[in-house]
């Protein structure tokens, strides 16, 4: 008797190569052929290279440590048969192809990299204990009172290459797929993606149809090595005394902010010596910094507005992140793919000659 099922898994990942095993499949008494399709341009990915334990349920959903994130379509067929092994166990021949789906890329800022502030009207109040720029600084229109301290160069005005490279960096964030977090405005603080918890965001491109914002007094963790693209299709904006930090490897030359609207990143109630918001805020409608708050990124708003007051300003000094080549597999696990493959086929054609004889005999 044959039968058909499909099973979908959403959010799973491919393991880093060699790690763990297949593990076993929760069906009874079946033989299962498995195929793994997307729809984007296909590559091999050998038995041993799946991590965790693999567990096929109608619908369900699967995780595995690792990268790059997956989503994974299945359609399998099921062929039922009486075998003389023990229950809740299976022999599993599976020939994967799989394909990781979009992942978040950073643009080179060129030119614009070495600038904590690029601006036509920079803007700094003068509150004690004033500005510090830890980076080059770019405007056409001066501040009435200069940071206290610049430690890159100061360009008067900003160089043409530099508003180039903000444009085509700009240009490049946007052209690249998303994960939507909401047709409208989106609190990021409560954001929930995957097991972790609100305001807990893992490597990737998001976007919003309206404002982003983090409410004021609570904290947003950017988690693990990988790029982070936020773009809202509204303002982005922050609460006072609110924090947007790193964690798990992350690195803010990695983290991009590219609204439709204007950023004003609030208040801190002290002067802080840590960073209260991280990553580089592409943003030609205007930057406004809150007092005592600190940036470890660049506040780039080439033809617009920089605004700050008694801020720390750092341009990231870690090193970006580099995607891991893909694995090759090596020959034994191209053959023990192969080998998989071939014993399902066999046991299909072993049970179906079965059950044909069984039929002509009766």
């Amino acid at each position: 008797m044959r039968s058909r099922c499909t099973a979908k898994f959403a959010n799973a990942q491919i393991a880093t190569p060699g790690e763990g095993i297949i593990g076993t499949v929760q069906r009874q008494k079946y033989i299962v052929a498995a195929a793994l399709s997307y729809s984007n341009r296909l590559a091999l990915c050998a038995i041993p290279h799946i991590a965790g334990q693999v567990l096929l349920n109608d619908l369900g959903r699967i995780g595995w440590g690792g990268a790059p994130s997956c989503q994974f379509k299945w359609r399998y067929n099921m062929i039922r048969r009486q075998l003389a092994i023990p229950a809740n166990t299976v022999f599993v021949a599976l020939l994967w192809v799989c394909l990781p789906v979009w992942a978040a890329t950073a643009p080179p800022l060129g030119s614009a990299g070495p600038y904590g502030v690029v601006s036509s009207t920079f803007t700094n109040s003068n509150t004690s204990p004033q500005t510090i720029i830890n980076g080059s600084v770019c405007y056409s229109t001066a501040p009435s009172t200069p940071p206290l301290t610049i430690t890159g160069a100061t360009a008067d005005p900003c160089p043409p290459s530099v508003g180039a490279d903000q444009g085509l960096a700009t240009a490049n964030l946007l052209g690249q797929s998303c994960t939507s977090l909401g047709a409208g405005a989106v609190a990021l603080d409560s954001v929930i993606i995957g097991s972790n918890p609100p305001g807990t965001i893992p490597p990737g491109c998001y976007s919003s149809g309206g404002a982003m914002n983090v409410t004021l007094s609570t904290t947003v963790t950017l988690n693990g090595a990988g790029v982070y693209i936020f773009r809202p299709g509204g303002a982005l904006d922050t609460g006072a005394n609110s924090l947007v930090v790193l964690a798990g490897g992350a690195c803010a030359s990695d983290v991009f902010w590219v609204p439709v609207g204007a950023t004003t990143l609030g208040a801190n109630a002290s002067l802080s010596l840590t960073p209260t918001f991280v990553g580089n805020i592409l943003d030609a409608a205007g930057i406004t910094i809150g007092h005592f708050a600190n940036l470890t990124g660049r506040a780039l708003a080439f033809g617009g507005t920089v605004t700050t007051d008694a801020n720390t300003i750092t341009v990231p000094s870690c090193a970006s992140f580099v995607a891991p080549a893909a694995a090759i597999p090596t020959l034994s696990e191209w053959t023990i793919a192969l080998l998989a493959a071939l014993l399902g086929i066999a046991a299909f054609a072993v049970i179906r000659r079965k059950g044909l004889i069984g039929r002509r005999r009766g």
